[in-house]
């Protein structure tokens, strides 16, 4: 059916402007341009002029949106709800106005309901014109809940069909044919569970005049998430019709996000699609405040001690210094000790009128001991934040090689973690600084998404780059340093860029930089080649091919300068070969710093144990040969081509041999899982004759 308006309405009071503005946000952007939407919010009537405005802020700029404030009172409403104030509801009494919206909009049949707390990923005209003959309303169930924990509101209404009354389509014709508005109130005057402050009325008067809409219409995403081990996904195939493997596979079908829970993206950023969120948020009038938030691994904090937190440090000046320097390192634990290093060196020449604001990410693998080391570095004017980055990635196969761990990763996070910054400084954690990195900061990044330094390219990864990223040479930057454009990052939606481009390409040598080059290209800021001096250029064994273009000349011209950032590349370490030239600067600050003795001791413990330079016994040395003779092997090979299709069904692929320095039992593993394999059995008995015939011939 084709219909010329959508209508719209949301209810909200002072303490929900912002996510209502960011729900609008997301209407306008993804609405039908060729249909009129009228978006209505219904408020109390005390509410601000500057949250009426921030209201209608985000549809200036369609023509075909028109956002309208509604003023409307709560007399009798304000006493229908008895619950205890101290208790966490997910929805204040404002939202009982939700009662008299057939009355609000008496000249509408039908009107759209969404909840504060939703971010709209479609056009919502389909949804509009679905056909509500004989029902009061279209609504989604209130998954997962209603498959684990059966609902007992009323003995007439099945457990299944309870839905959440986040989004409904109403019938408000219907509802004023039939009385309903007082049928809801007088229900909830008579109600005494006070856990939900509209959704049980709504499922009790409503009962079974409510048309059953696709779960897609009303994703409580986190809530299936956070209970994923409560459910079977089978029960949901079961009441939709489909055939989702598991929950991820579900995302990208969500027309409506609901975060119904208490984990909301606005105090999280680590919650999913929470950069989502701060997508639609950087396009309201909110976008020039900063907004701060936490982790939700501290969900078991009251929500009134987290909003105390999270406003304590959004309001947080630090009046004693005239500017702020954020920066972010991330490492695995072993690296994260020669973050210490590195952070001792931005002190030595940091200006004291600053204050230097770093941020080291982390996994939740990362031991409280290292945590604490970080935490405990106390300077004048630096300050250090440890973040548990984890649940940002999860459920994403990031690839890895070599010596490049899943942190790599981690700088992609940046802005949506920092954002309240607007531009952020992200180094690697094998670097010693030796200048004043506010002159980095101070860089005028205008519109570009990034700024980086060349990469110093040999003719061996010409072919590479040229063709198959498709990158002219003298544009392919090296990822070590950077300093990020927060704003544009999150407006051009550039982490979930990243993440699409890496599953395009296969085993990339640099991953994380080939995909940051191919993503902001021509969007990247060049920086002089002092901010970033890769040093592993300058060895012998580093010259197997020679540069390309005038990187030679321009190399051999940093030797007359000194480096304002040495960048210790490639798995050539100042801290293993403290004879090569520029290590002399990383045991400068090394002395000086907290790292000390247990970068000594880390060390000392390698030739100990009998490591390799990669960092491995000789058991794991053994081990890794193995490893590769038998993927030479036919049978390794037959066993590829017998699991191919099983592989892309279930959208997996052979994990590549372990980086250098994995140790024995892992590597053990590795060999192990191709041994157990289905493919690998059924390979060895198709090759059993071949190998008995193989013998006979050698005989």
């Amino acid at each position: 059916m084709t219909i010329k308006e959508v209508n719209i309405c949301f209810v909200a009071d002072e303490g929900y402007i912002v996510p209502t503005a960011a729900a609008i946000a997301s209407v306008c952007h993804n609405c039908d341009s060729r249909i009129k939407h009228n978006i209505f919010v219904v408020m109390p009537p005390n509410c601000s002029e500057n949250a009426k405005r921030a209201l209608t802020f985000s549809a200036v700029k369609y023509e075909n949106v028109a956002v309208k404030i509604i003023e409307h009172s709560m007399d009798e409403l304000e006493n229908l709800h008895r619950g205890d104030d101290t208790r966490y509801l997910a929805a204040t009494k404002t939202a009982l106005l939700k009662f008299r919206l057939a009355d609000i909009f008496n000249d509408l049949d039908t009107i759209l309901y969404l909840d504060g707390d939703i971010i709209v990923r479609d056009d919502l005209s389909e949804l509009f014109s679905v056909d509500l003959s004989g029902y009061y309303a279209g609504a989604v169930r209130d998954l997962p809940q209603v498959i684990y924990d059966e609902q007992k509101i009323g003995k007439d209404i099945a457990a299944t069909d309870y839905f959440n009354s986040g989004v409904m389509l109403l019938n408000l014709k219907k509802i004023r044919e039939d009385n309903v508005e007082s049928k809801l109130i007088e229900t909830k005057k008579n109600y005494n569970d006070d856990s939900l402050m509209d959704q049980n009325i709504f499922n009790i008067v409503f009962k079974n005049a409510v048309l059953q809409l696709p779960l897609e219409y009303n994703a409580c995403y986190i809530n299936l998430v956070e209970s994923k081990d409560k459910y079977d996904i089978s029960r949901i195939n079961e009441l939709y019709g489909r055939n989702y493997k598991n929950v991820l596979q579900f995302l990208p079908d969500i027309k409506i996000m609901h975060f119904s829970s208490k984990l909301k993206p606005w105090y999280f950023y680590d919650v999913p699609l929470a950069d989502e969120w701060l997508f639609y948020y950087n396009k309201t009038a909110f976008s020039d405040k900063k907004i701060q938030r936490i982790s939700h691994t501290r969900r078991d904090i009251d929500m009134a001690e987290i909003k105390q937190t999270v406003n304590r440090l959004s309001k947080q000046e630090n009046n004693n210094f005239s500017k702020v320097i954020p920066i972010v390192f991330a490492g695995s634990e072993e690296y994260l000790y020669y973050a210490g290093v590195a952070i001792q060196s931005i002190y030595e020449n940091a200006n004291p009128d600053y204050l230097y604001d770093i941020y080291i990410f982390v996994d939740g693998f990362t031991s409280s001991i290292i945590r604490n080391k970080l935490l405990s570095l106390k300077y004048e004017n630096v300050k250090i934040t440890v973040f548990d980055v984890t649940n940002c990635l999860n459920g994403i196969d990031l690839y890895c090689v070599a010596h490049y761990s899943k942190q790599m990763y981690y700088r992609w996070l940046i802005p949506e973690v920092l954002s309240g910054y607007d531009k952020v400084i992200y180094l690697d954690c094998d670097v010693a600084v030796n200048t004043d990195i506010a002159n980095l900061y101070e860089i005028d990044l205008q519109d570009n998404y990034v700024a980086a330094a060349n990469n110093f390219l040999r003719k061996n990864l010409l072919n590479h780059v040229q063709n198959r990223l498709c990158i002219d040479v003298e544009e392919y930057c090296n990822s070590g340093i950077l300093l990020i454009n927060c704003r544009e990052w999150i407006n051009r939606n550039l982490k979930n860029k990243c993440i699409n481009c890496l599953k395009y390409f296969v085993k990339l040598p640099c991953p994380d930089q080939d995909v940051l080059n191919v993503i902001c290209r021509g969007k990247i800021y060049k920086l002089d080649d002092r901010w970033n001096f890769q040093w592993h250029h300058q060895f012998e064994d580093a010259r197997v091919e020679a540069f390309v273009l005038d990187y030679e000349e321009r190399y051999s011209r940093l030797f007359d300068y000194e480096p304002y950032i040495i960048h210790y590349t490639s798995f050539i370490k100042p801290w293993e070969h403290p004879e090569r030239a520029y290590a002399e600067y990383f045991w400068k600050y090394a002395r000086k710093s907290d790292f000390y003795e247990t970068v000594l001791f880390h060390n000392i413990k390698n030739v100990s144990l009998g490591l390799n330079k990669q960092g491995e016994t000789e058991e794991a040395a053994e081990i890794r040969k193995k490893i590769a003779r038998l993927q030479k092997s036919a049978t390794y090979k037959l066993s590829r081509m017998i699991g191919y299709i099983p592989r892309k069904l279930n959208h997996k692929d052979y994990l590549p041999i372990p980086p250098k320095g994995t140790d024995a039992r892992q590597l053990k593993m590795k060999l192990n899982s191709i041994y157990n394999s289905q493919s690998y059995k059924l390979a060895r008995k198709m090759m059993r004759i071949p190998r008995k015939l193989k013998s006979v011939l050698e005989k």
